[in-house]
């Protein structure tokens, strides 16, 4: 027995060894693994920082972006029209697309049919006679959809189908080719709207609708369907007293006008140097040398004689339409 339990011993003595190498294994694992739980811990707190200070920034540089959208945002004159929106509305009949072209030269407009390019004559609302060249011209593309209608009578006079225009919205995104002598030249502009910087630098007029220079066509038409006799005529200013001429082929026969006159809208910028020829209808006296006006149109295109203030040259001002610089000058009065 005494040597049984002698060999038995040393077992033991494994067992307990095993148990104990045991224990402190698991011992050391637990405390590996509570040192790895907290470190673990710490990485995560560290992660949550990086991020909370990221959406911190997204956020800023969000908050930064709208705030300058809205400072620039609230200078905006007028809305640009998006372009799937604009073909979605055209239909030929009542909404158009128009874009300004140029051959050999010579310019005009076309409207989109299909895949074809219609030319077309434009006259009323039309855009290109309320913006500048960096707006209008081939090389700024840029689109717009006007509503309005072909007149048939006017196509006739013309020779070509002719637009006339009620509204317009030029579409999304605007394109300023600005030259180089533009005096205001900037290289970010907006391009869903045009705002108040391009009514300062001219590429759009404000312009006043109350008076429009009617075109060639619209003159024959006039002629033909009015009531009373039309005549062409001019003006001068002789000795500081405005003189009137009717244009007789080449020849200035001098009138008064008395009635429906025009000179009360004007002053000398408009009246002066016969630069300016205006269709009145009414009755002529020829004995009396005598126009009684019942109405009067001013033609195509307006010419702006003598200073021009703070314009740079003629680019910057319409030649259809008075705008707001001609009401305050008393270039034109409503």
């Amino acid at each position: 027995m005494v040597v049984i339990n002698l060999l038995r011993q040393p077992h033991k003595d494994r067992v307990c060894s095993n148990n104990k190498w045991r224990s402190e294994r698991i011992f050391r694992y637990k405390v590996s693994e509570r040192d790895g739980y907290y470190l673990n811990q710490g990485l995560s707190r560290k992660k949550i920082v990086l991020r909370i200070i990221i959406v911190f920034i997204i956020c800023l540089l969000i908050g930064l972006v709208c705030l300058s959208w809205y400072m620039h945002r609230k200078y905006s004159v007028k809305d640009a029209v998006f372009s799937w929106k604009a073909y979605i509305m055209q239909d030929n009949i009542d909404y158009f697309i128009i874009r300004a072209y140029r051959d050999y030269g010579n310019g005009g407009y076309y409207y989109l049919n299909g895949m074809d390019k219609n030319p077309v004559e434009l006259t009323g609302a039309s855009p290109y006679f309320e913006l500048s060249g960096c707006i209008i011209t081939e090389d700024s593309r840029n689109k717009f959809l006007v509503k309005g209608h072909i007149d048939i009578e006017l196509s006739e006079l013309a020779g070509s189908e002719v637009l006339v225009v009620e509204s317009w919205d030029i579409i999304a995104p605007i394109h300023r080719a600005y030259a180089f002598e533009d005096p205001m030249i900037r290289l970010f502009s907006p391009k869903l709207y045009l705002d108040l910087y391009d009514i300062d630098s001219g590429a759009y007029f404000d312009v006043d609708r109350s008076c429009r220079a009617i075109t060639l066509y619209e003159k024959e038409w006039i002629k033909q369907n009015s009531e009373s006799s039309c005549y062409t005529v001019t003006s001068d200013y002789v000795e500081d007293e405005l003189q009137w001429y009717i244009i007789d082929d080449e020849f200035y026969i001098p009138i008064s006008v008395e009635g429906n006159c025009p000179e009360p809208h004007f002053n000398k910028v408009i009246l002066a140097k016969k630069y300016n020829k205006f269709l009145i209808c009414g009755d002529y006296d020829p004995k009396s040398n005598v126009l009684y006006a019942n109405e009067w149109y001013i033609l195509s295109e307006i010419v702006r004689s003598g200073s021009r203030g703070e314009r740079p040259s003629y680019f910057y001002e319409s030649r259809y339409y008075f705008d707001k610089f001609d009401i305050q000058n008393g270039i034109y009065i409503p």
